[in-house]
């Protein structure tokens, strides 16, 4: 009979308070502590303070347990999410909607497809890879054409209505296209880790991915609105939430990790979840239908070339 070391790891926040997070940190802790894997997944899976989602306990434990021990790896981030910080930058800008990210957008939102979305995140060549379900590999490879040449803008139609019903993503930063074998993410169903979306596939590492689970929706466009970091896009989740893209264009994954490092703390603190920050982190294609909620993807604003200029302080551009 397996005995399941709860006492192991640390404390599991309640629902919505970083649960994701808490999993790898479980994981470390349990390897640490000495625990097996199959031990380290037991003790999780009873410690958990919600359902886990189709593979999520076990992704975490097979990456520790197939980490080489003498990896190094990035401080820890601290930061907790402060509401009252929340609260008090967001009465700085009261009133600020949705309708005013889009006035201010320097590219017309309702002039988008998600084909030309996508055309203006990403460079000639570039490859995108799009998921109509989270925890597989990609639907399709999406490449971005030459500026001059003629493209279909409605090409990206085949996968605006999934029959999964949970809506569509795509990998924030763009990759190689080719199946690689990584052995950290070997597995029974995968024993030689082919992959097309692990972080060795990715090619360029452009942007951050900001979403909040924590936050009102009015709240978290308020503090988006003030943040002072380049925002290239924010589209609606189809649910409660919005996703935007930083832009930080590191040119490798350590100093991504080091841009990350810098700004995750103030962003935490106002309500970011840190899990989300990984530079292979899958987010919302707008114009898309997320059948399950019954609403749309939006895009509510799009800047090829942002800059650090809050965009409360942009011009309005448009009116409604």
């Amino acid at each position: 009979m397996m005995i399941v070391a709860t006492e192991c790891l640390p404390p599991c926040p309640a629902p919505g308070d970083g649960v994701h997070s808490w999993i790898l940190k479980a994981a470390w802790a349990g390897r640490k502590n000495g625990l097996s894997a199959d031990s380290t997944l037991m003790a999780i899976r009873t410690a958990i303070s919600r359902p886990p989602r189709p593979r999520e306990i076990e992704d975490a434990v097979r990456k520790v347990f197939n980490t080489d021990p003498q990896t190094k790896f990035d401080p820890p981030i601290k930061a907790k999410f402060d509401p009252i910080a929340l609260d008090q930058l967001a009465q700085k800008l009261p009133g600020f909607t949705a309708e005013d990210l889009t006035a201010r957008s320097p590219i017309r939102p309702e002039d988008c497809t998600s084909t030309t979305f996508l055309r203006n995140l990403f460079k000639m060549g570039e490859r995108v890879a799009v998921f109509t379900r989270m925890n597989a590999q990609p639907e399709l490879l999406w490449e971005c054409p030459e500026r001059d040449q003629s493209f279909d803008a409605e090409e990206l139609g085949c996968v605006a209505d999934p029959a999964a019903g949970a809506g569509v993503w795509f990998l924030a930063n763009p990759v190689s296209g080719n199946i690689q074998a990584v052995p950290r993410l070997a597995s029974k169903h995968n024993p030689n880790g082919l992959t097309l979306r692990a972080e060795e596939n990715v090619t360029t590492f452009r942007y951050l991915v900001l979403e909040s689970d924590k936050t009102s929706l009015e709240q978290w466009i308020s503090a988006l609105a003030q943040i002072p970091l380049p925002i290239s896009s924010i589209v609606t989740s189809g649910g409660r939430s919005v996703h935007a893209l930083i832009r930080v264009d590191a040119s490798s994954a350590k100093e991504w990790r080091t841009i990350k490092t810098r700004i995750a703390p103030m962003l935490v603190t106002l309500g970011a979840d840190l899990g989300a920050m990984t530079p292979v982190r899958l987010t919302r294609l707008p114009f898309c239908y997320r059948r399950e909620k019954s609403q749309w993807q939006r895009l509510l604003f799009l800047n090829p070339n942002p800059t650090s200029t809050p965009i409360c302080q942009l011009p309005a551009i448009r009116n409604f």
